[in-house]
Formats: structure tokens, sequence, C-alpha cells
């Protein structure tokens, strides 16, 4: 790709000599190759090409779109390590909004290279847009946590696909085993999560958050992408932003302090306690203290009554 007319002004070409007419380049607005074999060289080029094509509202030239089309003919991209393909797709899905070069991938019949089984229709679509407006009112949210969004957008690429064939794809891609495995648990759990969501009207918080507990930010926002009714939505947003924040005032320590001696029937209590915390049915340390006492009484001493 000519990357001169890419990323320089075209004010300073009057000091530069142009030898690849990149100066025209950039008044045409044209992503243009720099000879005919370049595609044949590197086939990942011609992700670079649709992904600049798209961030800087640029056009793909006739010409070079035709060695595109050729070299789609010519089933190049089955010739490239599948990781070198994973990096140009990492690069797409880190951008603003990675959506229209994914429509002009599938255009040009390149999202067969990935998997066969996966078709950009308008479930897709719809998919990959609500992923969009998750992960964009995630950023809203300022959170200090990590998430990775090219990771976010490939599992709702893959929304379509089954678990066999996602591994599939990730053995395609050579993506490394702990992501790989970090998709594979997200897609496992998604399937069984998204059906209860949708399929409840009224969830209690703590039937969310025990749903919801121990998904990863990408899982989250991936449910979003693929629940089909606003309530599921909700929920999850409900638990990001709220229920997974919830913890009871008292701990093992003060439990044993109230006389009970540790062991399995303290994650029995807690647990119990943190559910009656989401549910509001008890709301401050005095609460929870009565909770405890009422649902878990001890033994009095013998002789005493």
């Amino acid at each position: 790709i000519n990357a001169m007319a890419i990323h320089l002004n075209p004010e300073t070409f009057g000091t530069l000599l142009d030898y690849f007419n990149c100066q025209n380049d950039v008044k045409d607005r044209q992503i243009r190759i720099l000879h005919n074999l370049s595609f044949v060289e590197d086939p990942t080029r011609v992700f670079r090409a649709i992904r600049l094509e798209q961030r800087m509202g640029f056009q793909i030239g006739a010409h070079t779109e035709k060695l595109i089309k050729n070299a789609v003919k010519m089933d190049l991209f089955d010739r490239i390590a599948g990781n070198r393909i994973l990096h140009e797709l990492q690069l797409i899905f880190s951008e603003e909004y990675p959506i229209p070069t994914i429509r002009r991938m599938a255009k040009f019949d390149l999202l067969r290279f990935l998997h066969p089984a996966i078709r950009l229709d308008s479930r897709l679509e719809q998919i990959l847009e609500e992923t969009h407006r998750a992960l964009a009112w995630h950023k809203l949210l300022y959170l200090d946590e990590p998430c990775q969004q090219w990771l976010v957008y490939l599992l709702a690429l893959t929304a379509r696909l089954g678990l066999k064939e996602m591994l599939a794809l990730c053995t395609t891609l050579e993506i490394a085993d702990r992501h790989k495995q970090h998709l594979k648990k997200v897609k496992t759990d998604a399937g069984k999560i998204i059906r209860a969501l949708d399929g409840k009207k009224h969830l209690r918080s703590s039937e969310i958050f025990t749903m919801l507990d121990g998904i990863s930010h990408e899982g989250l926002l991936y449910l979003m992408g693929i629940a089909r009714k606003s309530g599921a939505k909700k929920a999850v947003s409900l638990y990001v932003t709220k229920l997974r924040h919830v913890k009871p005032a008292i701990d093992g320590v003060e439990l044993k302090n109230l006389g009970y001696k540790s062991g399995p029937l303290f994650k029995t209590i807690l647990d119990h306690l943190l559910a009656a915390k989401l549910d509001e049915l008890v709301k401050s340390r005095e609460d929870e203290i009565r909770f405890v006492q009422k649902h878990y009484p001890l033994a009095r001493p013998k002789g005493k009554s």
C-alpha cells in the first residue's frame, strides 16, 4: 500500500521526491497498491488496505480492488501463517468502529478464510452493532479495569459458530492457549446464561449475581451483544455497575465474634447473607446480624433454657 499517501501531509510533498505518486493518491483519497504482485508477496496487505480505507475515509482504487479480488480467487490467504492473520484482525478489532471494515471484508469474501461458516447476515450485523454499543457504554464508565476489545469483537463475529467451530478457528489463527481457554469458557457459559436471562421477565438481583459472577469483562460485553431482549442487557448492566460491588458488612471474623465456629458453614452463611443484601432484604450491619441469628441460631448450652 502506498503508505506515504496515508501518513504524510500533502503540504510536505513539495520538499520530498514523490517516487510513487503519493501526492495524487492523497488528493484523490485513494488507496493504491505499489505494484501488481504486492498481494501475492504478502496477502495480509489486503487487510491493511481495507482497515486504512475505512479509518481514513479513502477508497480502494479500481485496479487495487481488482487485485484484491484476484488474490481471493487464488486462495492466497490459505498460505499465510494464522498468527499473521490474527495480528491483522487484532488491529482491525482495536479500531474505534471496526464494523465497516468487517462489512468490507465480507464484500471481498474474506471472512471464509477465517471460517467458512461465518456469514455476515442481518443477525450477525445486529450482534456486532450491539457489541459496539456495549463497548462504547463500558468506556463511558471509566472503569480502571482492563478489557481486551479485540476479544469481544472476535466473540461477536463468531457468535453464530458452535463451540467446535470456534475452537477450529482458534487453531487456524494460532491463538495463544490462554486466549483460547478464555474464549472457550465464555462461549460455553454464554449460551446457558443468555437463555436464562432472555427467558425470565423478572430476576432477583441475587439470581443475576449468581449467573454472572466470575464472567470476564469481555464475556459480559459479549452477552450484551448477543442478548435479544432489553431485560437481559439491563441485567448485565446492573451487575457491572452495582451488583458485583455489593459485599456484606460482616465477615468470617465477625461470625466468630458472634459465637460461630469456623468451617464450611461460614461459606453457607456468607453466601446466604450476600443474596439477602443483593435483594435488599438487609441493609445495615445490625440487619445482617439479626438475619444470621434468625436463620442460623446458635445451639444453647445443655442445662440452660
